[in-house]
């Protein structure tokens, strides 16, 4: 008996991966890395919609496929598997499931954990954002602004965060901030007109930050309303560089 079970394959780890669009180059590094690491692993995907009223079914969903591991893109679908660190969990099926996320902006402010270095729950991963300062400075080297428009997602968390952080920096540098705010429930139909509206109040150029629905979902639609307004584009993450024509940006490799 001891030999037969020494013998038999070890049964591979199931890895849910929960993700707001296809499969790209980052999930494609997470991966081979465990490949190369031989580690024994099936994965699933699971497709996450971003709407708030579809999340009790998303976390019974992955939780039906008992899985050893739950990777998260982004900050809206992570916050939906785990929920925040200071609010009752007690109800969430995925709440002894450990949790990997990516993509996330700032993940304490986004309320995932409480601090950086003990997490004191379930869940870790990366951000992939360059610190404002050093977005601040790589914009000036390129392109000098006094003033700087950003268009704001209250449905996304990290939007707010984004915002705040551009208006203290900007406070800093002596700089202004022009924002504008889309509704309760986006409607990409808003974005052209409030990019407009940025634009006529003067700003020099459009930050487009780490927003799930404007930076990814509808970023041809930002990009192309900032064109019309002959307004350029700065952004944070890669993807909307490289294939929605924004017009420069400073990022880590996805």
């Amino acid at each position: 008996i001891a030999a037969r079970a020494a013998s038999a394959p070890t049964r591979p780890f199931t890895i849910v991966m929960v993700l707001p669009h296809a499969a790209q180059n980052t999930e494609a590094g997470f991966r081979n890395y465990l490949e190369r690491e031989n580690v024994p692993a099936r994965y699933v995907e699971v497709r996450f919609s971003g709407n708030p009223l579809d999340e009790q079914a998303l976390r019974e969903q992955v939780a039906a496929l008992r899985p050893d591991l739950v990777y998260a893109w982004g900050t809206p679908t992570s916050l939906a598997l785990a929920g925040r660190h200071d609010q009752s969990n007690a109800a969430n099926p995925l709440r002894n499931t450990p949790i990997v996320f990516t993509e996330v902006t700032d993940p304490v402010n986004a309320g995932l954990i409480s601090n950086l270095q003990q997490p004191e729950r379930n869940i870790t991963g990366v951000s992939h954002i360059a610190p404002l300062d050093i977005q601040f400075n790589a914009i000036q080297a390129y392109r000098p602004f006094r003033k700087i428009g950003y268009l704001h997602n209250p449905a996304e968390p990290n939007s707010l965060t984004i915002l705040r952080g551009l208006q203290a920096q900007a406070q800093r540098q002596g700089l202004q901030v022009i924002d504008a705010s889309l509704g309760p429930h986006a409607d990409p139909a808003q974005i052209a007109p409030l990019v407009a509206d940025i634009a006529a109040r003067g700003a020099d150029l459009l930050y487009i930050g780490p927003i799930t629905f404007l930076a990814f979902t509808h970023r041809e639609a930002i990009t192309q309303a900032a064109l019309r307004q002959q307004l350029p584009t700065f952004c944070s993450t890669e993807s909307i560089v490289r294939r929605a024509g924004c017009l420069f940006g400073l990022f880590s490799n996805d």
